[in-house]
């Protein structure tokens, strides 16, 4: 059975809906979660016990909203953290093999991304960093559109969607 943690990067995940939605539907599953802004609320990461927790994995999910057509500071500070010369890439790779996906809660519509900047456009850094540190990337990126203003049943029904890629 694959080992499979989402890392949840949504710098005021309390007042977030959407995101607590998606992380609702995993209530159910195998899969663990993880919430930054919980564990480290001033975004200081204890590196070590991240890179340990990570090797327990097989595949790692980030969570995270779009912000200005990026991550939130706090995913880029993690990778920049966590993600260190000689654990993973340059004189050791121990992420290498391992499956790496995203999903993100973007509030604007999907049009806002049309014409050129898309989320995998906007994520391009993202895929880059993956593969220079040998791990593999998902197939495709999950994406909420509209998180602001999604409803009760757009939330649920995003969050089936949601759980099937998790568990994809």
């Amino acid at each position: 059975m694959t080992k499979k943690i989402v890392i949840v990067g949504h710098p005021n995940y309390s007042l977030s809906k959407a995101n607590k939605a998606l992380v609702g539907a995993l209530a159910s599953s195998d899969v663990d979660t993880r919430i930054l802004s919980y564990v480290y609320p001033t975004s200081e990461f204890d590196i070590a016990k991240e890179q340990e927790l990570l090797e327990q994995y097989d595949e790692i999910i980030f969570q995270f909203p779009i912000n200005w057509f990026s991550s939130p500071w706090t995913v880029k500070k993690y990778i920049d953290d966590v993600f260190a010369y000689g654990w993973a890439f340059g004189t050791a790779y121990q992420l290498e093999g391992k499956k790496i996906k995203l999903a993100v809660t973007a509030g604007a519509d999907e049009s806002a991304y049309a014409g050129g900047t898309s989320i995998e456009d906007c994520l391009a850094w993202f895929s880059t960093t993956i593969g220079y540190c040998k791990a593999t990337p998902g197939s495709d990126i999950f994406a909420l559109y509209g998180a602001m203003t999604a409803d009760d049943k757009q939330l649920g029904e995003k969050s089936k969607e949601y759980l099937d890629f998790v568990l994809s």
